[in-house]
């Protein structure tokens, strides 16, 4: 848009516009149709669009976030969404290591709401491909593991009632006594 005697245009805007789907099929991960195989990294440091590109060159595809709490920049998911980086987000929503807290209910009523949130604020980024809800602290140490797996199988619910759409994962690393 432009005015007339003005030098440049007056006002602009930018609108990002694509479509993907991604499910799962048995083991298989099935990017627009066709079966593609993850290879990421993990990755909680500074980050820009030379740090995707070079993900890109070193044929990678996926990078896990751990953003929920820890202050990372979220314009990284704008960035992610131009290069075509696949994300697995909010990776660190529930770690909560030797906490006492994680067998009391409001407990989980806040990592739910949490959840939720996070899961709205995010779920229009193409670029994210699914949502990791718990990385490897999760642990029991001899507190009740069944509640807490009931607890994770209720984050689970909480994210497909949000985003349908996408896969959500827990990693336990063995944590969870089996």
């Amino acid at each position: 848009l432009t005015s007339p005697g003005q030098p440049g245009p007056v006002d602009t805007t930018a609108n990002r516009f694509g479509f993907r789907e991604f499910w799962v099929e048995g083991t298989n991960f099935i990017l627009n149709g066709i079966t593609v195989h993850l290879y990421g990294i993990w990755n909680n440091s500074k980050q820009d669009g030379q740090y995707f590109e070079g993900l890109k060159r070193a044929n990678m595809n996926i990078v896990r976030f751990q953003h929920l709490f820890t202050g990372l920049d979220l314009s990284l998911l704008d960035i992610a969404d131009e290069v075509g980086i696949l994300v697995s987000s909010m990776n660190g929503g529930l770690r909560c290591g030797n906490a006492p807290y994680r067998d009391r209910p409001e407990f989980w009523d806040n990592m739910e709401d949490v959840i939720r949130r996070a899961i709205r604020r995010d779920r229009n980024h193409p670029s994210i491909v699914m949502w990791s809800l718990s990385e490897e602290w999760v642990q029991t140490s001899g507190r009740n593991w069944q509640y807490q797996v009931e607890g994770l199988w209720r984050l689970s619910q909480a994210a497909k009632e949000e985003d349908p759409t996408r896969p959500t994962s827990h990693s336990g690393s063995g944590a969870l006594q089996g």
